[in-house]
């Protein structure tokens, strides 16, 4: 057996990207249009199309190596070293700490942290709102993002190229939602908040790339620091509330500057250590 490019891994995923947007698109669209509240399930009812489309399409895939590595990269913890454990669990709290001592020195108004104290202080409501992160974003979305998407794009360009490709596509999936009556989106509206929230999509991109890539192509690690941050942002916005604008422009601000050093000491063509084309699904030769 050896490590090889598979026709199927060098080809642009028109499939996975159409299927996904035409199902959450739809599911979310309708409920635009109707106009009623937006509620958790509906939104869920969009937002699973990633991962269900790409589980659907890796089973379809005759290569048997190809399903195994799929589900190995979702259930293996030994990819993830304890320092890349490290960096999922520290990066956007140290993010976001940064951006509101910056938001405090430069005169914003103050984020409200009552509400994340008390959610600390409450074992039950924190352990929902753990349960909640995972299945509302990180599992619904990243076994089809960079579990199956991620490697197909690195197979024709750069980590960083992909990186950008992804993140954009990624962004712009979100659109119905900021239609939808009682939606985070919503609240944002079509202004600068907006924007920020595209950039966000392409910065995250990134960083995700960076950790996936260094941990061995784990689609767990996508797992986890998609969890980490949307913890973290709803943990701080209390539940739903929306960030003052200043406050957002440096919480970009700053993940900007991070994923610059990160492509500057890593480089753009892996964002590893090595030079060499970032190692892909194992198939039978």
């Amino acid at each position: 057996m050896k490590q090889t490019q598979t026709h199927s891994k060098g080809t642009f995923p028109w499939l996975f990207f159409g299927l996904t947007y035409g199902i959450s698109w739809l599911i979310w669209g309708l409920v635009a249009i109707s106009g009623i509240q937006a509620n958790p399930l509906l939104i869920l009812a969009g937002a699973f199309a990633p991962t269900i489309v790409g589980i659907v399409l890796t089973q379809f895939d005759p290569d048997k190596e190809q399903r195994r590595d799929f589900w190995k990269r979702v259930t293996d913890f030994k990819r993830i070293g304890i320092g890349w454990y490290g960096v999922i669990v520290l990066l956007f709290p140290a993010i976001l700490a940064v951006a509101f001592v910056l938001n405090n020195l430069f005169g914003g108004p103050s984020v409200a942290l009552d509400a994340a104290m008390q959610t600390l202080s409450n074992p039950l409501q924190l352990v929902g709102l753990i349960i909640m992160m995972f299945f509302g974003g990180p599992f619904a979305e990243e076994l089809g993002w960079r579990g199956y998407a991620l490697d197909r794009l690195q197979a024709r360009w750069s980590a960083l190229v992909s990186s950008l490709i992804l993140g954009v596509i990624w962004g712009f999936w979100h659109l119905p939602l900021f239609f939808m009556k009682g939606t985070s989106q919503a609240a944002m509206g079509f202004g600068p908040a907006f924007w920020l929230f595209i950039l966000d999509a392409v910065l995250l991109s990134i960083l995700f790339s960076w950790v996936y890539n260094n941990t061995q192509r784990s689609t767990l690690s996508a797992l986890l620091l998609h969890w980490a941050y949307n913890f973290s942002m709803t943990l701080i916005m209390q539940m739903g509330g929306t960030m003052p604008l200043q406050a957002a422009f440096l919480k970009t601000g700053v993940t900007l500057v991070v994923t610059i050093i990160v492509v500057a000491v890593w480089g753009s063509q892996t964002m590893t250590r090595t030079s060499s084309k970032v190692e892909s699904a194992p198939t039978l030769s």
